[in-house]
């Protein structure tokens, strides 16, 4: 299956402990999160990604999406940053 557009958002906070929280969060719901700064790679559930972090903005490129809505999975990560 083919990917979603790159969607970008900024973080709020220090960054490395943002990441260890996404860790956590993503780990939580059945997906592996690794890297650090300024980049690392996501996936779980048929989906998978990776992200760059430039200042306190965030972009994520979906690679691969199986049969999951863009939006949802867009929405999804979304919420791992916020958590």
């Amino acid at each position: 299956m083919s990917g979603c557009p790159p969607f970008t958002f900024p973080i709020n906070g220090d960054i490395n402990q943002v990441l260890a929280d996404v860790t956590a969060q993503a780990r939580s719901r059945g997906f592996r999160f690794s890297g650090t700064l300024p980049s690392g790679s996501f996936s779980g559930m048929g989906v998978q990604g990776q992200y760059q972090v430039v200042g306190n903005i965030v972009t994520v490129s979906i690679t691969s999406k199986g049969f999951a809505p863009c939006s949802m999975i867009e929405n999804t990560i979304r919420d791992f940053f916020r958590a």
